[in-house]
């Protein structure tokens, strides 16, 4: 009828359904079933594909129906020959009384069954697959029939007969068969026999013919020869499937319906964070006002508003117009780090209520109830003011009380500090966890089938704390990026005191925040934001030296121990792991612009370093319980490693940034690390001055010469090809670099030599170095007109070493190889 749309067209529902023996008045359910199952495959057969698709199927159909049809006929002629020979042995022993009124009788019988035969054949044409399951079914049946009459021949009964008519040659013949019946044995069916053929009528197919020739107490066997000589096709095609169905108004007991309601509940009221353009004007007053309420939900929106006003690079969050911003964030962050730790707030002022509380009518209610609530804590101060001015005559008291009100902030941070530090103890472990092997334990606590790290918020009040930490640690590292806030976090005691409290939480409690990935968030975030504020940043005691250097040696290039005088292959500059670096030039940048900050800053790091400030402290002083357990921390830290290992590991750490490796590159690859290298070599300077005989007994500065990798010869080879591309670019740059290379060298030798004035052996090794102490052709383009007179200098310096150490082992007749 032209399909789908052509019906449609043409108003023709009707007409189909007719087609359909169904009623006119059900078009529009035919209509709509055909548009939801039928049409799409009636779009498919109209594209090229489904064209080759249906045709390609066609042919397998037309194939296999041929195939069917064939099975069939050649099943239907072996069948018919069955029953012709069958029939003489099935009347053997009947007797055989003919009469007209029975011919009559058969004869109609017979015509019946042709006619049903014919109605059989016209459906099974028209199923060709249900067919040949009843032929199989035919087949297996009579089989079974056979196999009884060779064992038990006996007389079929009259309604058998009746069912299969003779012909009058058939009934003639029939004394003769029983004679040959009775004088010889039957022999099994075969192939062969299938040939002979006795004339007469031939039997009618009726499947229903053969539930008289099964019997249920003989099993059905079949032979290997009826399946020789033709290969039988049965396609694995369901015909006429009528899929279960039930009504799914459940699934897993639920209602459908009910849950999609709470979903699109739960959609609408879910909480939306618009982008920064989307958000309009942002009260930030209204956002310090929400941070310092105290309420859960009012923070956490605060946090969010902010975190995503600081992401965006079109907006700028200066700090130093809003200085209470920051504070309120410093306090929010101290008592979530509470939380985590202690699992309660900081102690905050509460309000006093009073339970007793009565009403005055009289006129000096002021006076009683001022004098009730003052007391004994009253104190009366006197003084004296002049009348015209207001300004008071007399100075007051020293030991005024209203001095104790006004108190440096710092002083009270400090002084809180050590309190704390004081009553607590010394915890089992101090340290940070290498940024490597935080990578591999975040991955591995991805893979796990079990882990709980999606584990939501709201769920989870620890977890609610330690999203929060992410979120404020973010947000500072976001704003201070901005240059005119570094200076503002930098120089916010609040700020320092948290974020240090934050390093120290980590470092003895890690176990409390829960997840890997958390703890790499926090040591990241805090690592960026040193970076950007270092510059800015005054250390308050030794240990937020010790923190500062923890981190650093946390998240760069993990070291080795390079101070067992027993091991050969001691190196300084091995990385252990080159792909892990990321961060190793922000730590010396922190290091760098620390240690040049103040003098302030430098002793504290230098104590830290030489482990040895303790002989100094003042018991009397009232930092010195908070000094002395910074002491065991930094020895907790170290472990049992001798003196000097910790300034070996900063040094060998600043030593790294240097491409000593990687000389053979071009100018342009030192080009691009010139502001790590430079500050690589400042900071490796700065560790130089703090070995002396007061801090260290042993040669350190040998140790670091006499190592696999040779960096002294490495250090002065830098240094002059520093000085070839100064003297051919002019550039500032590279002759500072030179000259501090070849400066490093010449502190090294030096140093190593005045430790070596007590031991020959120590003379021995350090000259025994290659390439250390060049010949005079290698230094003698530093001392041209054309060098900076830096480089000039250093190259000077070292020429003078070489010649004090030679006279020294002349002296003592040790001899120069």
């Amino acid at each position: 009828m032209g399909g789908f749309h052509n019906v449609s067209k043409h108003n023709q529902w009707a007409l189909a359904a007719s087609k359909f023996n169904l009623s006119p008045n059900a078009a529009n359910e035919l209509t709509a079933i055909y548009a939801q199952y039928l049409l799409p495959f009636e779009e498919f057969s109209l594209t090229p594909e489904g064209k080759t698709e249906m045709a390609q199927r066609k042919v397998a159909l037309q194939k296999q129906i041929q195939q069917l049809q064939i099975q069939f006929e050649r099943q239907k002629q072996r069948f018919q020959q069955q029953q012709q020979q069958q029939q003489p042995q099935q009347h053997q022993h009947q007797n055989q009384q003919p009469n007209q009124q029975q011919q009559q009788h058969l004869q109609q019988q017979s015509k019946q069954q042709l006619q049903q035969q014919q109605q059989q054949q016209q459906q099974q044409q028209q199923h060709l697959l249900r067919q040949q399951q009843q032929m199989q079914q035919q087949q297996q049946r009579q089989f079974q029939i056979q196999q009884q009459q060779q064992q038990q021949p006996q007389v079929i009964p009259q309604r058998s007969q009746l069912q299969q008519p003779m012909s009058p040659q058939q009934n003639t013949s029939a004394p003769s068969s029983i004679a040959s019946h009775n004088s010889a044995k039957p022999t099994p069916p075969t192939h062969g026999m299938h040939g002979s053929n006795t004339p007469g009528q031939p039997v009618p197919f009726d499947s229903r013919q053969q539930t008289n020739y099964s019997s249920p107490n003989i099993p059905a066997t079949t032979t290997s020869q009826e399946h020789q000589g033709e290969k039988i096709y049965k396609p694995e095609v369901a015909h006429n499937y009528v899929p279960h169905q039930r009504l799914l108004d459940t699934v897993a007991g639920y209602q459908m319906d009910k849950l999609l309601q709470l979903g699109e509940q739960l959609e609408q009221a879910k909480p939306l964070f618009l982008f920064a353009p989307e958000l309009g004007s942002v009260d930030l007053h209204a956002l310090t006002m929400s941070l310092s309420s105290g309420i859960l939900s009012e923070i956490n929106t605060a946090l969010d508003v902010l975190l995503v006003v600081s992401a965006d690079h079109s907006l700028l969050l200066n700090l130093s117009e809003c200085p209470d911003l920051l504070d309120a964030l410093s306090d929010v962050g101290l008592d979530v780090l509470n939380e985590v730790i202690n699992g309660k707030k900081t102690s905050k002022s509460q309000p006093i209520y009073y339970d007793n509380t009565t009403l005055y009518d009289s006129n000096d209610v002021i006076e009683e109830i001022f004098s009730k609530y003052s007391g004994e804590k009253s104190t009366d101060v006197q003084i004296v003011v002049d009348s015209f001015t207001s300004e008071p005559i007399e100075e007051k008291s020293p030991n005024s009380p209203s001095d104790s009100l006004f108190v440096d902030s710092e002083e009270q941070v400090s002084t809180a500090d050590s309190e704390q530090s004081t009553l607590r103890s010394i915890p089992d472990a101090f340290s940070f966890p290498d940024y490597a092997d935080l990578l591999a334990s975040c991955r591995k606590e991805a893979d796990l089938i079990f882990s709980d790290i999606y584990t939501r918020s709201y769920n989870n009040d620890d977890i609610l704390h330690i999203e929060q930490l992410a979120t404020i640690t973010m947000l500072l590292r976001n704003v201070s990026f901005v240059t005119t806030n570094m200076e503002t976090i930098g120089q916010n005691p609040k700020f320092v005191r948290f974020l240090f409290k934050l390093l120290e939480s980590v470092a003895e409690h890690p176990k409390k925040f829960r997840f890997q990935r958390k703890i790499l968030a926090l040591l990241k975030d805090s690592l960026m934001i040193l970076s950007s504020i270092s510059q800015f940043l005054q250390l308050r005691n030794h240990k937020d030296a010790l923190l500062l250097l923890m981190l650093c040696f946390s998240m760069g290039i993990k070291i080795k121990g390079i101070l067992d005088k027993d091991k050969k292959d001691r190196s300084m500059t091995e990385r252990n792991m080159p792909g892990f670096q990321r961060y190793h030039s922000f730590c010396v940048d922190i290091l760098a612009k620390v240690l040049v900050r103040n003098p302030n800053n430098k002793k504290l790091l230098a104590d830290v370093l030489c482990e040895n400030y303790v002989s100094e402290l003042d018991p009397s002083a009232p930092n010195y319980s908070d000094e002395m357990h910074t002491f065991r921390l930094l020895k907790l830290y170290v472990g049992d490693e001798v003196n000097g290992h910790l300034l070996s590991k900063a040094f060998s750490f600043a030593l790294l940034s240097l491409p000593l490796d990687s000389l053979i590159n071009a100018p342009a690859f030192v080009e691009e690390l010139a502001p790590t290298i430079f500050e690589g070599l400042l900071v490796c300077k700065i560790f130089m001055d703090m070995i002396t005989p007061d801090n260290f007994s042993i040669n350190l500065p040998l140790l670091w010469l006499t190592t696999k990798d040779n960096i002294g010869a490495n250090l002065l080879t830098l240094g002059l090809y520093l000085t070839n591309i100064a003297i051919k670019t002019n550039n500032p740059t590279y002759v500072m670099m030179a000259g501090r290379c070849l400066s490093l060298t010449n502190d090294l030798i030096s140093k190593a030599l005045f430790f070596s004035e007590l031991g020959d052996d120590d003379l021995i090794r350090l000259s025994q170095l290659p390439g250390l102490f060049p010949a005079f052709e290698k230094t003698v383009l530093t001392i041209a007109n054309s060098v900076n007179p830096v480089i000039t200098i250093e190259s000077i310096k070292l020429e003078k070493t070489f010649h004090q150490l030679t006279s020294k082992l002349q002296e003592r007749g040790l001899g120069v190889d």
